[in-house]
């Protein structure tokens, strides 16, 4: 299963993409594991990682406000905080205007069915984030 889903790390050997993975595998005893070095700039790096993340990522949501882009965070799948509104202000259509965007809602049966359509999703290009 890891040479489907190998762990990315930069060309320092700092994980991009799978720390799950690299934890199960040092968890389960594993001493080889497929790794993908990534040459990648700063900006794809980043990219990278949130996308990497979307779906199954647990956020440091405090860092994340201070330390990133809200806008790149929503171009590649993240739902975003909104500005606070304060009490008594119209919450209209556009308060939460992102542009045209359509969303398509599937049910599946279970977990493993959940991750492999995810997985499909992603791998056609497609941005996707799971909701239960």
């Amino acid at each position: 299963m890891m040479e489907a889903r190998p762990i990315v790390v930069d060309q320092n050997n700092v994980i991009l993409g799978g720390n799950m993975r690299f934890k199960a595998a040092k968890e389960a005893g594993l001493q080889e594991v497929d790794v993908y070095v990534a040459s990648w700039d700063e900006a794809k790096n980043s990219e990278f990682i949130i996308k990497d993340n979307v779906g199954f990522g647990e956020w440091d949501w405090d860092m994340l406000a201070n330390e990133w882009d809200a806008v790149d965070l929503q171009d590649w799948g993240l739902d975003v905080w909104s500005p606070a509104k304060e009490e008594g202000d119209e919450i209209t259509e556009d308060t939460y205007n992102f542009g045209e965007q359509w969303f398509l809602s599937v049910e599946l049966d279970d977990e493993k069915q959940t991750q492999e359509w995810y997985q499909k999703l992603m791998d056609a290009g497609l941005k996707v984030k799971i909701v239960q």
